[in-house]
């Protein structure tokens, strides 16, 4: 094994805004945005702001949606 490899368990693991911005499909700005909301937890490093892997994902799931089966069954119109 490599000496200069460090395992980082998710929990511990950092993300720039930008690979947040990845994950979620979005812009960098609308990342920064949701962050100064609140809607997403930081850790700042000095000036430098990182999001944890855990947050991100809990972010996630908070916001999947089920669709309402009546939803489904209707027939799609043009």
């Amino acid at each position: 094994m490599d000496k200069d490899y460090v395992f980082i368990a998710d929990e511990l693991r950092l993300l720039k805004v930008k690979d947040v911005a990845k994950v979620l499909n979005i812009s960098k700005s609308l990342a920064y945005k949701l962050i100064q909301m609140g809607e997403i937890p930081v850790v700042k490093v000095n000036s430098a702001v990182r999001v944890r892997l855990t947050d991100l994902n809990e972010f996630i799931k908070t916001r999947i949606i089920s669709f309402d089966k009546k939803l489904e069954d209707q027939p799609v119109t043009k």
